[in-house]
């Protein structure tokens, strides 16, 4: 009978949220008498006019504009102890002020309302008849206000709406009882969470996200606004009597420590530093570079294969390895830390490729005591791009593929495809050396410069999010499971395939493929779920605690 009396309104039930939620549950129905009698009982007891409930409500409202003071002021604040930069958060009300409405001035507007508003008791405010005019012109004409945050990371303001959606998303967490283990008492407040889609609304979240910084400027220089749906906090006033400037000050300041902690983690994923890039190894004879890719860290937010010579040693210890262990993956590394836009750029030039310097392991070597590697302190040369693409969320498609797409690269004798990472979360599967039987047999320069293959008989819309199997160690580790019904990347299974020439061509549908066929996997696969998926920030905050 419950589930007859559920709903899950965006406004009170979210993604994720436990099936016993609040917000799930709407009418209970078992005593139909009581609401009735409640709800005269509270009628008679407060009074339908002005003096009961109309104080009550008009109490509510004011306390609701006076919040809407403090989210239009929170950003940015004076410099103190904080550990996040003063200016680092931004929070922006739905509702603009006034002086935004008209062209004045923003700021001083902003100081007016902090000192003759905020910074006075309930009595002195409503004797100012200037200051009283304005707090009746601000905020929404409900007991409710919409705003959202975003983050800058030094002096620029990030431009990614799938950043700003994670901070509004874990502020949410934060401050909202959405599970059975969520403790009420450690809430400071309540808030609720919803979502600005483009289509529906239009101009008004252009506007919105302009003014949280969520833009981009064109190659002709015109600014507009970053592309997504965006998450948004909600705050209801209802009770009537938070209006003591002391309280609600402790109260928003209790939302501010939350906001910046959020802004810590969003720091960490999305500040670029010089680091340790991993690639895996595909082909014995021309040797390819798969880019270990990262969607939740902006140090490998990209897609990246590459081609490249090994010297004649390492190419050859490479080759021995691989006869003695068939079906063993191989990865290399940089040896010294870097960014990397600055390693490509590097490898791209014959008279610096050579300062760039790497170790070949067999596997990911682990982050403690690794093993020492097969070789190490070697260059690449003749290095050439054959597939650059990035994954931040602004490069990302609305949608997952209805079928599995993978970028196809090689030669004739040795073919390699790497999963097209164009939806998230999602699974990074690289395999070596495929079989491939094509009715129209492609190109030594098709291959070289890479197509795609979409495969016909693996449906991943509908598999996804890709079936995994959990493995128990120190912590919780998810095995993609490639031998899953309706997945099957697996040796010895062929898989109908249509080529395409691009990602875009495969993905409309439009023209003829290029080739058919089938195509099956070989021994060896990197297949990856959690790495790629990882979220630094929360790995961050596990290891200090």
């Amino acid at each position: 009978m419950r589930y007859l009396l559920t709903w899950t309104s965006p406004i009170v039930f979210h993604p994720g949220d436990d099936q016993g939620s609040m917000g799930v549950y709407g009418v209970e129905g078992s005593k139909p008498g009581a609401p009735a009698v409640a709800t005269w009982l509270t009628h008679q007891s407060l009074g339908l006019d002005r003096e009961g409930y109309g104080r009550l409500l008009g109490e509510a409202i004011f306390s609701c504009a006076k919040l809407y003071c403090h989210w239009a002021t929170m950003t940015p604040r004076p410099k103190d102890e904080h550990k996040v930069p003063a200016d680092a958060l931004i929070v922006v009300p739905l509702i603009r002020l006034p002086s935004e409405r008209t062209g004045g001035d923003v700021e001083a507007q902003k100081d007016y309302i902090r000192k003759e508003i905020l910074g006075r008791d309930n009595k002195a405010l409503f004797e100012d008849k200037k200051a009283w005019k304005l707090l009746c012109e601000l905020g929404g004409d409900l007991m409710i206000n919409a705003f959202a945050t975003n983050f800058k990371i030094g002096d620029e303001v990030n431009q990614d709406v799938g950043e700003a959606n994670y901070l509004n998303q874990w502020i949410f967490s934060k401050l909202s009882v959405s599970s059975e283990k969520d403790v009420v008492k450690e809430r400071p407040l309540f808030l609720t969470s919803s979502e600005f889609g483009e289509e529906p609304y239009g101009r008004c979240l252009e506007t919105f996200k302009l003014r949280l910084g969520l833009k981009t400027t064109d190659e002709k220089g015109n600014v507009k606004p970053s592309r997504g749906d965006l998450r948004f906090l909600v705050n209801v006033t209802m009770s009537p009597w938070p209006t003591s400037p002391d309280f609600m000050s402790a109260m928003v300041e209790d939302f501010r420590k939350v906001a910046e902690r959020g802004v810590e983690r969003c720091l960490i994923r999305n500040t670029r530093t010089p680091d340790i890039h991993g690639f895996v190894v595909q082909g014995l004879e021309t040797v390819y570079f798969t880019h270990i890719a990262m969607f939740n860290m902006a140090n490998h937010r990209k897609q990246l294969v590459i081609a490249a010579d090994l010297p004649t040693d390492v190419h050859a210890r490479y080759k021995e390895e691989c006869g003695k262990n068939p079906g063993q993956f191989y990865t290399i590394a940089n040896t010294k830390k870097e960014k990397l836009e600055d390693i490509l750029a590097a490898l791209l030039k014959p008279d610096t490729a050579s300062k760039i310097k790497f170790r070949l392991d067999k596997g990911i070597p682990a982050a403690e005591n690794p093993l020492p590697p097969v070789e190490e302190g070697f260059a690449l040369s003749n290095v050439r791009v054959v597939v650059d693409e990035s994954i931040a969320f602004a490069a990302l498609d609305g949608d997952y593929p209805a079928k599995m797409p993978f970028y196809l690269y090689g030669s004739k004798s040795e073919v390699h495809v790497d999963h097209v990472l164009k939806t998230a979360p999602n699974g990074q599967i690289s395999a070596d050396r495929v079989k491939t039987d094509l009715a129209a047999h492609l190109t030594d320069e098709q291959l070289k410069n890479g197509v795609v293959v979409v495969l016909d008989d693996v449906f991943e819309a509908s598999l996804q999010p890709l079936p995994t199997t959990e493995q128990e160690s120190d912590k919780k580790e998810h095995i993609l499971n490639l031998d899953a019904p309706g997945f099957s990347l697996v040796k010895g299974v062929d898989h109908k395939a249509s080529v395409y020439g691009t990602y875009e061509e495969a993905k409309s549908g439009e023209g003829e493929p290029i080739a058919t066929g089938t195509i099956s996997i070989g021994d060896t696969v990197y297949a990856d779920w959690d790495d790629v998926n990882m979220d630094p920030a929360a790995e961050s905050e596990g290891h200090q605690d």
